[in-house]
């Protein structure tokens, strides 16, 4: 028998939804469990993905949930049940080498046979990607899948898709701004740090990670 599969929501997918059913702002819920804004403000943006124990369990107890529920290492039935009866859609599992013409390859995508993941309707015209490389393990585990928004303007530190002319290569990494320079950063030591040229570009800011876990 396969082995059943459960998709491992994001972390700041997973407070973003709590925040949005207890109808309050991440800087409401900074002041009412007295934690700084920017803690709080990074882990909804994404960008910070591994916040201290104490933290979770302050924002777990919070919403009287377990700090797995709130890694989303387990579901949340009353979340679970809403996103249900939600307006859903489906965005296609792309190849990395499709990203770089995004959204014209569209035309081409069967979707009878290209893998494909379900999001908030708020998340229709993006594109998703899995993670094939080290770069940047172990924050970011091989087969963990990337939802990608083509339309977002890209900021300093954000998780980003970019494509390198010169190596017709398109990377996942952090981008760090340094005045005029954008550098793309590895979070595993083994790979360099790229700064993009003139011709370089950022296909898409990733607004969501999803890891798949065999049960």
């Amino acid at each position: 028998m396969a082995a059943a599969t459960f998709e491992q929501p994001s972390l700041n997918h997973v407070l973003g939804l709590l925040l949005k059913d207890a109808g309050i702002s991440a800087a409401k819920l900074a002041e009412r469990i007295n934690i700084p804004r920017a803690t709080i403000s990074g882990i909804v943006s994404g960008r910070t993905t591994d916040p201290r124990a104490s933290t979770l369990e302050v924002i777990a107890k919070y919403f009287d949930v377990s700090v797995d529920q709130l890694l989303g290492k387990q579901p949340i039935s009353s979340l679970h049940q809403k996103t249900n009866s939600a307006n859903l859609v489906s965005i296609p599992v792309i190849a990395w080498d499709k990203a770089s013409v995004w959204p014209q390859v569209l035309s081409g995508i069967d979707a009878n046979t290209v893998e494909s993941i379900t999001v908030d309707e708020a998340a229709h015209g993006k594109f998703a990607l899995k993670i094939t490389e080290d770069a940047m393990w172990p924050q970011f585990q091989p087969g963990t899948t990337l939802i990608v928004d083509p339309n977002k303007t890209s900021k300093n530190r954000d998780f980003v898709i970019a494509y390198l002319e010169s190596n017709d290569e398109t990377v996942f990494r952090q981008l760090l701004c340094e005045g005029k320079r954008r550098i793309l950063s590895a979070i595993n030591p083994d790979f360099p740090s790229l700064e993009m040229q003139e011709n370089d570009k950022i296909l898409g800011v990733v607004i969501q990670t999803r890891s798949n876990f065999s049960t």
